[in-house]
């Protein structure tokens, strides 16, 4: 708590600076990273509202690379809410521009953001779809980190449909490369999820 007080009070400091210098640009980039930690602190209504503040200052900038990714980060917020049509709309839109201005690392987000949305509401096959093609994208350009992202929401979304042995291929897929680059937390995630297919397979 005392680490986001000090990073809100910094944050509101350079916003305060940047307001009297009057560039629009650095104001809206203050207020995304004040969005970010109200995140962080699970302050969801004062995230969204620094985050929605920023992205009008960048439609009126009209900086399509920044617009897409503040979407991401509203989008974000309102799914942390279960505000998930909301969400969708705003993921949507990134992906949109993400394509256009041939952005493959946000596209690839994008993807996988809106098959997390799509698997909340219990739309596996679209959701499938999206994942398939975000890990796709995070293949080629050789992200093993979103690869490794990809791989594991697919095995959840195949725990959902209780098709658990292709859960546990997709799991424990994810764990290795998970291993392999040495992420001590991504790797607690992943036993976890095979813990809850083994538990839903009876098998204790």
């Amino acid at each position: 708590l005392f680490d986001n007080n000090v990073k809100v009070f910094s944050n509101e400091e350079a916003l305060k600076i940047r307001k009297q210098l009057g560039v629009q640009e650095d104001i809206a980039n203050s207020l995304v990273g004040l969005g970010n930690v109200y995140l962080s602190d699970g302050q969801y209504e004062r995230a969204l509202y620094h985050y929605e503040t920023a992205l009008n200052i960048f439609r009126q900038l009209n900086t399509p690379r920044e617009i897409a990714i503040t979407l991401t980060h509203v989008g974000s917020t309102y799914q942390m809410i279960d505000h998930y049509e909301k969400a969708l709309s705003f993921f949507e839109e990134s992906l949109e521009i993400s394509k256009r201005l041939n952005i493959p690392l946000l596209l690839a987000t994008s993807l996988n953001n809106i098959a997390v949305v799509y698997s909340s509401i219990g739309k596996y096959e679209e959701a499938l779809s999206y994942y398939e093609e975000s890990l796709k994208l995070n293949r080629e350009l050789g992200n093993p980190h979103d690869v490794a992202t990809n791989i594991s929401n697919i095995g959840g979304l195949y725990t959902s449909l209780g098709q658990y042995e292709k859960a546990l291929k997709y799991l424990n897929e994810s764990l290795k490369i998970r291993k392999e680059i040495n992420s001590p937390r991504e790797v607690t995630n992943s036993l976890i999820n095979k813990g809850v297919v083994y538990l839903a397979q009876r098998k204790y």
